[in-house]
């Protein structure tokens, strides 16, 4: 598309820059030969300018992590439609982030919903720090239960169920083992890390299972954005 159409790219509000820092220069899309360019010697670099078309809407929220994953809005509104939501490449787009953003800034007076939607329309950049953290869990699950007894399934798009699937088989023989071990006489030599593995594979799951408790329950209503 690109090649055929360069101003496309300014439509979108992308701008193409070359160099880092205070050497940056933008680029006219015009002057490349898009046709001697491929994704593996493309020298430049995008930068999408704040707005309303922008992929990561009108605000997004940072938080630490190794994968540099955050949350954000998006102007793809159509997507939460879909059954199916993973489309995303690792961030998360949020269904619901001006109700995240009143949720989280709730202790702040400088900040409240109609202060969030006037920044909003400002058109400005504001970066606003939270005094106190707030925990992040970003959880995957495939099956969950509803308070009504209902039950509700999701494509394991990871095949990440087989292993669970797996470790929760060994539990019963995990008793067994320790049923057999209480009436066996007590030997004093240490068990041996073979002995052990099973019992620990399990204990892992079960912890990684637990990372599904948030800190905060309200919050988990306002996430109602696309799987991972």
């Amino acid at each position: 598309m690109i090649r055929r159409d360069p101003a496309h790219l300014t439509r979108q509000g992308l701008t193409i820059l070359q160099g880092w820092g205070e050497e940056a220069r933008a680029i006219d899309p015009h002057t490349i030969d898009w046709s001697k360019v491929t994704a593996d010697t493309f020298p430049y670099r995008l930068r999408q300018d704040p707005g309303p078309r922008n992929a990561l809407g009108r605000m997004k929220f940072m938080f630490s992590n190794r994968f540099h994953v955050y949350l954000h809005d998006t102007p793809s509104r159509k997507l939460f439609a879909k059954h199916g939501r993973a489309l995303s490449s690792g961030c998360i787009r949020l269904e619901r982030p001006i109700d995240l953003a009143a949720y989280v800034l709730r202790g702040d007076p400088h900040w409240s919903r109609e202060k969030i939607l006037a920044a909003i329309e400002k058109g400005t950049e504001h970066t606003v720090r939270l005094p106190e953290p707030i925990a992040v869990h970003l959880v995957y699950w495939t099956a969950w239960a509803h308070s009504d007894g209902g039950v509700q399934f999701r494509q394991d798009i990871y095949a990440d169920d087989p292993a669970l699937e797996n470790a929760l088989r060994e539990e019963p023989l995990i008793r067994e083992r320790r049923k057999n071990d209480d009436e066996a006489p007590q030997d004093a030599s240490p068990p041996s890390k073979a002995q052990l593995s099973p019992e620990a594979d399990l204990h892992q799951t079960r912890q990684a299972m637990r990372v599904g408790v948030m800190a905060e329950p309200e919050i988990s209503t306002l996430l109602s954005g696309e799987v991972l």
